[in-house]
């Protein structure tokens, strides 16, 4: 008979753990505004042949135009070195822009 208490009480114990945690994760208020989301420090993993592993961060802000983002590190570059990403619903796209000599296009989702 204990070891089915010992059971029933783990087990009990696991259950309670699952429904706590059961909230969500995401604190910022809908604002509408989908860039609100986006706005912080971000840590980029990357992985490419020429420049192997990097580890970096980056900071994202609201422009003052509606729709864009500025992302500043971009590709490791350096503070300064920032791009403008443009943000319609969960599309991110980033129009042909040079820093240092590095052409930079692309788009992603969120």
């Amino acid at each position: 008979m204990i070891h089915f208490s010992k059971f029933f009480k783990f087990f009990a114990f696991i259950i309670l753990i699952s429904f706590v945690a059961c909230k969500p994760d995401d604190p910022t208020p809908n604002t509408g505004d989908i860039r609100d989301k986006l706005v912080s420090s971000w840590k980029c993993q990357e992985n490419s042949a020429t420049y192997g592993s990097q580890n970096y961060y980056v900071d994202i802000s609201k422009d003052t135009v509606a729709g864009l983002i500025i992302i500043d590190n971009f590709f490791n570059l350096g503070l300064g070195k920032a791009i403008k990403a443009n943000v319609s619903g969960q599309t991110i796209t980033i129009h042909n822009q040079m820093i240092d000599g590095n052409l930079f296009n692309g788009s992603g989702t969120v």
